[in-house]
């Protein structure tokens, strides 16, 4: 009968235990859903300097100013105050695109996930088919994207009908994780997509 208390005793503890770890896990999965961290958010250059999230303090009033963020092929990633002069890099990006050759796969549409990773349910926008809302299921809910390698890349909109702050992905940009990319002070481009441009 000892042995048997004992027993039961230590499946208890086992069970309070396992309870525990599970509760912690699911408040710090809710905590930072996107499993992003500060560490993980880009570098960003504006106005020809490049500031990292490390640094606090400069790396949030520059947040503050970027209202159009443009990353091109490589990963680099460029801010903007002005949708004008985002567009005059998207411009030299185009430009310079034009002598590349490019690979034939993922050649004509774009593709969107709602998780980071590329997982989860998933949509296709083709060149030139651009959506002013994405509809209420996936608004405010892409985490992950994949550019074509053809046309003239792909822009995301916060707002509908392509207003609002903007980021623009560069043709053959991947970007598993939109949570790298910084919307404004403390909030990121994961979860903020209203509206899509997929221009041809």
């Amino acid at each position: 009968m000892k042995m048997i208390k004992t027993i039961t005793v230590g499946i208890c503890f086992s069970v309070l235990a396992l309870s525990t770890s599970f509760s912690l896990a699911f408040a710090q999965n809710n905590e930072n859903p996107s499993g992003v961290t500060h560490n993980q958010v880009k570098p960003i250059i504006f106005e020809g300097q490049s500031y990292s999230p490390q640094q606090a303090a400069t790396f949030t009033q520059v947040a503050s100013q970027v209202n159009h963020t443009v990353v091109e092929a490589n990963g680099r990633v460029f801010g903007y105050e002005h949708k004008a002069d985002a567009d005059k890099h998207i411009d030299r990006i185009l430009a310079a695109q034009n002598n590349e050759v490019v690979p034939e796969e993922g050649d004509y549409h774009a593709t969107f996930w709602d998780f980071y990773k590329y997982t989860g349910a998933s949509f296709d926008v083709s060149l030139a088919q651009n959506k002013p809302y994405v509809g209420d299921f996936w608004n405010n809910e892409i985490s992950s994207i994949k550019t074509a390698y053809k046309g003239s890349g792909v822009t995301l909109y916060e707002n509908i009908n392509f207003t609002g702050s903007s980021i623009f992905f560069a043709p053959g940009a991947v970007s598993e994780n939109l949570g790298w990319f910084i919307l404004r002070p403390n909030v990121t481009w994961d979860d903020q997509t209203t509206s899509i441009e997929v221009k041809p």
